[in-house]
């Protein structure tokens, strides 16, 4: 019995019920490099990825590998590709709530590996840049000319979050698990 594979990357799609629109997006295959683990971390600074010409680079981090920046790179051009034609699914005259596995922004709190106390860091950097650049939230209210996407929704981590970061909407996590960050 043969036995096929699952794909990486499923495509997007989208449920409208009345005024409401949500589109969703698989991100649970993204490999996160930038942790949690013991051995990655960041600097005084959230990890930032940017992509010029294609390429995809990753700064403020230590402990990270060339075969990490790799995996951003794969990661970076699906989710580009998947996250602009998840935008083709807005309806710019309804709310839209973008739904994930994995959070495109949310906080964690490790220790560091080199004894120096906790950081919190911004996780996936990935996933925040490869929306940026979709154009999904620049779609604008014809009328409003406000930006059409209401929140992201996202599960995966164990604990819930609210955040709001600048030129992002809110992002909500439920984790339904429960712990508490330090």
């Amino acid at each position: 019995m043969t036995h096929a594979t699952c794909p990486n990357y499923l495509d997007a799609y989208s449920a409208t019920l009345q005024s409401e629109v949500f589109v969703v997006t698989d991100t649970s295959y993204v490999k996160n490099p930038f942790g949690p683990s013991s051995k990655v971390g960041c600097s005084s600074t959230s990890p930032t990825v940017s992509s010029a010409a294609g390429r995809w680079t990753v700064t403020g981090l230590w402990g990270i590998t060339a075969s990490d920046i790799a995996v951003a790179a794969v990661d970076g051009a699906a989710y580009l590709t998947k996250f602009t034609s998840a935008a083709a699914l807005l309806d710019s005259t309804k709310n839209n709530f973008i739904l994930s596995h994995c959070p495109i922004y949310a906080m964690n709190c490790e220790d560091r590996s080199d004894g120096n106390g906790h950081q919190y860091y911004w996780l996936e950097p990935i996933l925040q840049k490869a929306l940026a650049l979709s154009g999904m939230l620049n779609v604008k209210n014809p009328t409003t000319q406000l930006p059409v996407v209401s929140m992201i929704m996202s599960g995966h981590m164990h604990w819930f979050q609210y955040n709001k970061v600048a030129n992002f909407p809110p992002q909500v996590v439920f984790g339904h698990g429960g712990t508490k960050l330090l």
